[in-house]
């Protein structure tokens, strides 16, 4: 499940961003302690040699948090799973230049809103080496993404499946989870003070 928040932004970027982290954490201990019914209080976290968090004495449930200006997301599942929100803005030349394909530069440069798009391409590669665990330093330009309005076509990253959430309200959200799934895209009106999505 993800479970997505909103948080208007108030006093500096430090604050906000505290407040954001502070707020996905806060779902997340909700979705352990309602799902799974664990302890949140006494529940002992390990990390990977990425920084990545694991639950110590519950190894076959898996979560993972992103924030973005107004918007905080957890995911939980119990498939190692990867999660990258953001709100739409200019992009940066020098990330594509860096991090993106020959074909995923020609159908940026192809659309129509390209803010979007490029959005929707980075949180999908975000989300995927967030659920590999790896940290930023992977290649990516070989976990390629060819999207249209209503499809995810994925390239490079077999065993993984992908969901993602569109809001009106200028915000994409992308969820990677390890299991054989279809990929969907789903266009969501508002981003409401909480959200439950399905995976």
């Amino acid at each position: 499940m993800l479970y997505i928040s909103k948080a208007e932004f108030k006093g500096s970027k430090t604050a906000h961003k505290k407040e954001l982290h502070g707020l996905a954490y806060r779902r997340l201990y909700e979705a352990l302690r309602a799902e799974y019914e664990i302890d949140t209080e006494h529940a002992e976290y390990i990390y990977n040699e990425h920084g990545k968090p694991y639950l110590k004495d519950f190894t076959d449930i898996y979560f993972n948090i992103s924030h973005c200006q107004g918007l905080a997301v957890t995911a939980v599942s119990a498939f190692e799973n990867g999660v990258d929100a953001e709100d739409v803005r200019d992009y940066s030349e020098r990330v594509v230049s860096r991090s993106f394909s020959k074909r995923e530069k020609e159908l940026l440069v192809n659309c129509e809103d390209k803010n979007t798009m490029f959005f929707r391409m980075w949180t999908l590669k975000e989300s995927f080496v967030k659920a590999l665990g790896i940290g930023i330093s992977y290649p990516l330009k070989t976990a390629e993404f060819l999207l249209s309005k209503d499809e995810i076509n994925a390239f490079g990253c077999d065993g993984y499946s992908f969901v993602q959430y569109i809001f009106s309200d200028g915000y994409v959200c992308s969820f990677c989870i390890k299991n054989a799934g279809k990929n969907k895209v789903y266009y969501i009106g508002s981003s409401a003070d909480k959200l439950i999505l399905p995976v």
